[in-house]
């Protein structure tokens, strides 16, 4: 069950099949995961991120591999997983590092 609803400015971090690869993963690995929510299409069912260290404008473009995820997505919202960045959510970042809330 949905227990957040993504807004516009999120921030999230992207996963292939489950959160626990993330926990390992030193900051430099983690910044390449970590998105910025830009907004929705399609009433919602399409969404487009960029990575956060990116400024650029652009279309945006599907995942095709995790080892190399392209620097602006756009893609179906229930194509992806991810976890969503906030005190009362998975993870914040402090002092610039990512830290898990929940591990």
């Amino acid at each position: 069950m949905l227990d957040y609803k993504l807004h516009t400015g999120d921030m999230i971090l992207l996963y292939k099949d489950n959160p626990e690869e993330l926990y390992d993963l030193d900051n430099v690995n983690l910044s390449k995961l970590l998105y910025k929510i830009n907004g929705f299409e399609n009433d919602g069912l399409r969404i487009r991120m960029v990575n956060h260290l990116v400024v650029k404008e652009a279309m945006g473009e599907s995942i095709k591999d995790y080892a190399k995820l392209p620097d602006i997505i756009r893609c179906g919202v229930k194509t992806i997983k991810f976890l969503i960045m906030g005190e009362n959510r998975d993870f914040v970042i402090k002092n610039g590092k990512i830290i898990f809330n929940h591990r």
